[in-house]
């Protein structure tokens, strides 16, 4: 999705079902070839996993990446998981769909990983669209009773889960969020 396409979204007239709200964000995450990786100052860094893990990429990622804004995000069609679901959230708050980021961290494992819910039909759907994922589940929505079942759900699994909509800084470390975590 362009950035004219994204300030020409109107307001829709009437409640869109989970459906056409998914089929908006997989158009442009999931079938427009984002690649996972981020761009700074100009360039893209991408890892490369030909050889097991990208020890230089991961090191880059640690050093120089930065929440992207999401227009960079949206023009040169790279991200991370974070950069993901803020052009995820920017599309949302475009067709007035109430919208969360939420960060987890899984308790043995020490990853740290963001999605994001909305609320759609009376139901929360989370919808992983993290380009290069290789869930089961990606591109796939799952939907909750409400916030508190999908909490337990993450909880069940060893995640710690928070939400973090107003704790995002674009251009900061992305590191900084992990100071939310009890």
């Amino acid at each position: 999705m362009t950035e004219n396409k994204l300030a020409d979204m109107s307001t829709p007239q009437r409640k869109m079902k989970i459906t056409e709200i998914c089929d908006i964000l997989r158009q442009e995450l999931y079938q427009s070839g984002y690649q996972y990786g981020f761009y700074y100052n100009g360039r893209k860094y991408t890892p490369d996993f030909s050889n097991g893990f990208d020890e230089k990429f991961s090191n880059l990622q640690k050093s120089i990446y930065r929440i992207q804004d999401p227009q960079d995000t949206l023009k040169e069609k790279i991200g991370t998981c974070i950069d993901a679901v803020i052009v995820m959230k920017t599309i949302l708050d475009q067709l007035n769909i109430p919208s969360k980021i939420w960060l987890l961290h899984h308790n043995f494992k020490k990853t740290p990983h963001t999605i994001l819910t909305f609320e759609a039909e009376e139901k929360v759907v989370y919808l992983e669209l993290t380009p290069q994922s290789n869930k089961p589940w990606y591109g796939k929505e799952i939907l909750y009773e409400n916030e508190h079942s999908l909490v337990g759900s993450f909880q069940k699994d060893n995640f710690t889960i928070i939400e973090i909509t107003n704790q995002i800084i674009i251009g900061a470390h992305p590191d900084s969020l992990l100071q939310h975590l009890p």
